[in-house]
């Protein structure tokens, strides 16, 4: 049911005109191009365009006048990731959309911001769904988007609807950068403290540069244990204990939740070598290799192949956790890559990683320090996360006018 005042329409209403972007070859693409093509993968899922990342491209002048973006266009994706959808802001260079993307010009009826924040909506998205046509690779007919329907309310009520969902969204980008600053911050202070220390005045030349006169530099494999996991996979079920592989290992605290299971008979077995505890680090050997995550849950799991475990000895398993994600390491696995199809780190040069030997009392002191800046982002992070939820439920709301804005009750 409509809303009282509002009107059922399809996007072909709200369209003065639309039009497929050129194609053309990828000798045509070129760092000093002369307009900007605009991929599926340049709009984000919340409706933004990445353009610092959108290619250049040399095209004829009467392909880029015919094709060239303005601002208040709707772009649509049409293939792979059918729907994503986004309003262009005019740049500093013409855009244009690619091939696999389409441009709707909207007439004076409706806010393009409102618009952008319909297609991102569960109504639209079924809608968009039911176009879709499966093969190969998915496709949306851009013809078909015309036939989309939309509740519309009055435009005064569509600038409020969008002026209020567009503050939530500047609350979730200044979030954002919080975080990304907070990360540098964080990256830029652990390589301090990881190689000069706390208070020191002395410093001498090490295998990782200057550390302070102190300490010492010695093999991962003298200051840690490093284990290895059973070269097999296991019998994967419904429910039972996950088990951890490259995929599941993420810089931070182990999720378990995304992880496979397995038997408890594979389970024992695969703990036999080490029954993985709070303070280990788990470290990934494949795909996404020489990231480190650190267990800080008491639930039972295990590791599956091209995974190891490493439990701190003389350096504690929170300033390993830090040192493996750290430049030391990343340094030294650039090198073992360098002029090579690397995929995977061997665990006998995982155990040669060099790191600082650190005494215990100041390792402790950085672990303290570290973990206050972590602290920091996981806040920040939570608020982000309440934002989108937030911005979640207005949309749901205000969208299908359950919560009125402009006036009327």
């Amino acid at each position: 049911m409509v809303p009282e005042g509002w009107k059922l329409v399809t996007i072909g209403d709200l369209t003065s005109s639309h039009s497929y972007g050129p194609r053309f070859s990828a000798k045509d693409y070129h760092v000093d191009g002369t307009v900007k093509t605009i991929r599926n993968t340049d709009v984000t899922e919340t409706g933004e365009i990445l353009y610092k990342q959108v290619p250049s491209a040399h095209l004829d002048s009467e392909i880029i006048e015919q094709h060239k973006l303005k601002t208040g266009d709707l772009v649509i994706i049409t293939t792979a990731d059918c729907g994503l959808s986004a309003i262009f802001e005019e740049q500093d260079i013409a855009y244009i959309p690619s091939a696999y993307a389409v441009r709707y010009r909207l007439n004076q009826t409706v806010l393009p911001t409102f618009i952008k924040y319909f297609m991102h909506t569960r109504i639209a998205q079924k809608q968009v769904g039911q176009f879709i046509r499966k093969g190969t690779v998915a496709n949306l007919p851009g013809s078909d988007v015309l036939k989309i329907k939309v509740a519309l309310p009055p435009l005064p009520e569509q600038k409020k609807i969008a002026a209020i969902l567009s503050s939530v969204d500047e609350a979730i980008a200044s979030t954002q950068a919080v975080i990304e600053q907070t990360r540098k911050v964080k990256q830029g202070l652990l390589q301090q403290l990881l190689t000069r220390g706390i208070g020191h005045t002395r410093f001498k030349e090490s295998a990782i540069g200057e550390i302070p006169e102190s300490w010492e530099v010695d093999e991962l494999a003298k200051v840690a244990r490093v284990i290895d996991c059973k070269h097999r996979t296991p019998e994967y079920v419904e429910s039972g204990f996950p088990v951890v592989r490259p995929r599941d290992i993420k810089e931070g605290a182990l999720d378990l939740s995304g992880c496979l299971r397995t038997t408890k008979q594979d389970y024992e077995d695969l703990i036999e070598n080490h029954c993985p505890s709070v303070g280990d680090i788990i470290y990934s050997r494949n795909a996404t290799f020489g990231v480190a995550a650190i267990v800080e849950t008491n639930e039972p799991f295990t590791v599956g192949q091209d995974v190891c475990i490493i439990v701190g000895k003389i350096l504690i398993g929170r300033l390993l956790f830090y040192l493996l994600n750290s430049r030391i390491i990343k340094l030294q696995i650039d090198k073992l890559s360098a002029g090579s199809t690397f995929q995977r780190i061997n665990l006998k040069d995982i155990r040669r990683f060099f790191v600082p030997v650190i005494p215990e009392d100041e390792q402790k002191e950085i672990v303290a320090i570290a973990d206050s800046i972590t602290e920091q982002i996981k806040t920040s992070e939570a608020q982000l996360h309440h934002l989108h939820e937030i911005k979640r439920g207005l949309m749901q709301d205000l969208l299908t006018g359950h919560v009125r804005v402009g006036g009327t009750p």
